[in-house]
Protein backbone atom coordinates (compact mmCIF):
# COMPACT_ATOMS: atom_id res chain seq x y z
CA UNK A 1 0.00 0.00 0.00
CA UNK A 2 1.44 3.38 -1.04
CA UNK A 3 1.08 6.36 1.25
CA UNK A 4 1.85 10.10 1.23
CA UNK A 5 3.57 12.05 3.97
CA UNK A 6 2.61 15.67 4.61
CA UNK A 7 5.12 17.53 6.75
CA UNK A 8 5.47 20.97 8.32
CA UNK A 9 9.15 21.91 8.41
CA UNK A 10 10.88 24.97 9.84
CA UNK A 11 12.56 27.03 7.12
CA UNK A 12 15.52 28.13 9.24
CA UNK A 13 15.84 25.09 11.51
CA UNK A 14 14.72 22.26 9.19
CA UNK A 15 12.93 20.81 12.22
CA UNK A 16 9.96 18.64 11.31
CA UNK A 17 7.19 20.03 13.50
CA UNK A 18 4.22 17.94 12.35
CA UNK A 19 3.57 14.98 10.05
CA UNK A 20 0.39 13.43 8.66
CA UNK A 21 0.35 10.17 6.71
CA UNK A 22 -2.47 9.60 4.23
CA UNK A 23 -3.44 7.15 1.52
CA UNK A 24 -1.76 8.03 -1.76
CA UNK A 25 -5.12 9.00 -3.30
CA UNK A 26 -6.26 11.26 -0.45
CA UNK A 27 -6.72 14.97 -1.12
CA UNK A 28 -3.80 17.08 0.01
CA UNK A 29 -5.49 20.38 0.89
CA UNK A 30 -7.33 19.18 4.03
CA UNK A 31 -3.98 18.25 5.59
CA UNK A 32 -2.58 21.79 5.77
CA UNK A 33 -4.62 23.27 8.59
CA UNK A 34 -4.07 20.34 11.00
CA UNK A 35 -0.32 20.57 10.34
CA UNK A 36 -0.38 24.29 11.10
CA UNK A 37 -2.53 23.83 14.20
CA UNK A 38 -0.23 21.12 15.60
CA UNK A 39 2.87 23.19 14.88
CA UNK A 40 1.40 26.33 16.47
CA UNK A 41 0.95 24.47 19.75
CA UNK A 42 4.75 24.44 20.20
CA UNK A 43 6.24 26.96 17.74
CA UNK A 44 5.57 30.56 16.74
CA UNK A 45 4.49 30.77 13.11
CA UNK A 46 4.79 33.95 11.08
CA UNK A 47 4.02 32.64 7.61
CA UNK A 48 3.07 29.35 6.07
CA UNK A 49 3.97 28.50 2.48
CA UNK A 50 2.50 25.57 0.60
CA UNK A 51 2.25 24.40 -2.99
CA UNK A 52 -0.86 24.31 -5.19
CA UNK A 53 -1.88 20.89 -3.88
CA UNK A 54 -2.99 22.63 -0.66
CA UNK A 55 -4.98 25.30 -2.49
CA UNK A 56 -8.68 25.29 -1.70
CA UNK A 57 -11.44 27.49 -0.34
CA UNK A 58 -11.19 25.85 3.09
CA UNK A 59 -7.53 26.88 3.45
CA UNK A 60 -8.21 30.39 2.10
CA UNK A 61 -10.79 31.42 4.70
CA UNK A 62 -9.50 34.41 6.68
CA UNK A 63 -11.23 33.39 9.90
CA UNK A 64 -9.20 30.17 10.04
CA UNK A 65 -5.84 31.99 10.11
CA UNK A 66 -4.70 34.41 12.78
CA UNK A 67 -2.82 37.31 11.16
CA UNK A 68 0.54 35.93 12.29
CA UNK A 69 -0.14 32.65 10.48
CA UNK A 70 -1.22 33.82 7.04
CA UNK A 71 -0.85 31.19 4.35
CA UNK A 72 0.89 31.80 1.04
CA UNK A 73 -0.55 29.25 -1.37
CA UNK A 74 -0.62 29.69 -5.16
CA UNK A 75 -4.08 29.34 -6.67
CA UNK A 76 -4.71 26.06 -8.45
CA UNK A 77 -5.28 26.14 -12.19
CA UNK A 78 -9.02 25.56 -11.80
CA UNK A 79 -9.58 28.55 -9.46
CA UNK A 80 -11.93 31.14 -10.91
CA UNK A 81 -11.92 34.88 -10.11
CA UNK A 82 -15.34 34.50 -8.47
CA UNK A 83 -14.13 31.74 -6.15
CA UNK A 84 -11.06 33.79 -5.24
CA UNK A 85 -13.20 36.82 -4.32
CA UNK A 86 -15.53 34.65 -2.23
CA UNK A 87 -12.56 33.23 -0.34
CA UNK A 88 -11.22 36.71 0.51
CA UNK A 89 -7.65 35.73 -0.34
CA UNK A 90 -6.85 37.54 -3.60
CA UNK A 91 -4.44 39.98 -1.98
CA UNK A 92 -2.29 37.46 -0.09
CA UNK A 93 -1.64 34.67 -2.59
CA UNK A 94 -0.22 34.63 -6.08
CA UNK A 95 -0.59 32.50 -9.20
CA UNK A 96 2.34 30.75 -10.77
Amino acid sequence: MAVKAHAMVGVKTNVVTAVRITDRNANDYPQLYPLVRETAETFTLREVSADKAYSGRFNAQDDRWPSAQRPFIPFSSNASPASIRRSGRASTTTSR
